[in-house]
């Protein structure tokens, strides 16, 4: 709860079931997976939503989604995404 109170204060921020998320606090960052929404499958966390923070914490080598990366994972080379998707996604 001391996570994600702030991260999701007046954010407004849309979640889907699966979604994984780093909340940083202090000198530390916590990753949370969201295992259930109400409504299903896509809510927008707002301050009257209620989050519970329960069970175990996920393992990694549980979930190999973290080794995907994708486009959206490189910030601030607008430029050069747009170049390397010309060159290798156009040819395919």
């Amino acid at each position: 709860q001391v996570f994600l109170k702030p991260y999701f204060l007046e954010a407004y921020r849309p979640i889907h079931k699966g979604d994984l998320f780093m909340v940083r606090g202090g000198m530390r960052a916590v990753e949370f997976k969201v295992v259930e929404t109400d409504p299903a499958p896509y809510c927008i966390v707002s301050q009257d939503t209620v989050i519970y923070c329960e069970g175990e914490p996920v393992k990694r080598e549980e979930d190999e989604s973290m080794n995907e990366v994708g486009y959206d994972d490189i910030g601030g080379c607008r430029k050069q995404m747009a170049q390397i998707k010309e060159m290798v996604e156009l040819p395919l």
